[in-house]
């Protein structure tokens, strides 16, 4: 069946091929969850329509299914890595954001003071590192390759063959 707006889903099949595109799109829970509350933040004057409250509750209802599948769903090396690749990336911001005076999102979070980003930086680490961890675990697990490729172990086989 084609589709209902041809433009339109060629315009969404073009960006899905754009690596740019590729790193921030969301994931089925993110947008199952952003409809929800987008209808209750811009809804007239704080009242939903039956409607919207039928959107509403299909999205909040897609979203937990979207939570439930993803709890089953065996551990992922790529996805542990990738995890660990955004915070180890995104370090810097993440530290000024967590003891930020003056925060520029999500102000209802309540941040740290300035001289606490070593502990921020400690909890990053160690995120990364129990990440990084879990990715190799899992990797073994499904009978591949180790996630981290080169290291020591590796460069003295190669020199003792």
């Amino acid at each position: 069946e084609p589709p209902r707006w041809p433009q339109i889903e060629g315009w969404f099949v073009a960006m899905a091929e754009e690596p740019a595109y590729a790193r921030v799109r969301g994931d089925t829970y993110s947008w199952s969850a952003a409809v929800a509350a987008f209808q209750r933040i811009f809804a007239t004057n704080g009242t939903l329509s039956d409607a919207q409250r039928a959107v509403s509750r299909r999205a909040d209802g897609a979203a937990a299914l979207e939570l439930r599948r993803s709890a089953q769903a065996a551990p992922s090396a790529a996805a542990a890595l990738a995890a660990a690749e955004k915070i180890i990336a995104n370090w810097e911001a993440v530290v000024a954001d967590a003891t930020a005076a003056e925060p520029l999102s999500q102000a209802n979070l309540q941040r740290l003071e300035e001289e606490d980003g070593a502990a921020v930086e400690l909890l990053l680490a160690d995120c990364a590192a129990r990440l990084l961890q879990c990715a190799g675990r899992w990797e073994d697990e499904a009978g591949g390759e180790p996630a981290a490729e080169g290291g020591e172990e590796e460069e003295e086989e190669e020199e003792a063959a």
